[in-house]
């Protein structure tokens, strides 16, 4: 029996399919890293989503199951690469993925590739939004 997706077992996205993690390692550099409660790792070039855990970044903005960091939009919407770094708060579960390789097209094309980067944008987006807003107050 194939085990499961760490992406669908995470709970963020049960959409995944039990071969993602393979796919995804090979077309976006995927690495997997646990953070012990107080380990804290920069993004160096690489977006990260924490699947499992708590943590806040040096933003100040506090992460959960699901949260995109590490890249960011522009006013223009592009994307842009974001030196952050996580504190775990809790034990967390973080999915590393190369900024310039989740930019670029993928020649598997698979539906899970891009939904996954949609889902991303999507994250991006209310990020930028809710950093706009209380500068809009």
């Amino acid at each position: 029996m194939e085990e499961a997706s760490v992406f669908a077992s995470s709970g963020c996205f049960p959409w995944m399919p039990q071969r993602a993690d393979q796919v995804l390692q090979s077309c976006f550099d995927l690495e997997f890293e646990t953070l012990a409660p107080g380990q804290r790792r920069d993004t160096r070039g690489r977006i990260g989503c924490l699947l499992r855990g708590t943590g806040r970044l040096d933003t100040g903005e506090t992460a959960g199951p699901g949260f995109f960091f590490g890249a960011a939009r522009t006013n223009r919407l592009e994307k842009v690469a974001a030196e952050e770094t996580l504190e775990a708060g809790t034990e967390c579960l973080v999915a590393w993925f190369d900024f310039d390789v989740v930019l670029t097209v993928c020649y598997t094309a698979c539906w899970f590739h891009a939904r996954l980067i949609q889902e991303m944008e999507q994250a991006l987006d209310a990020r930028r939004r809710a950093k706009k807003a209380p500068a809009e107050q």
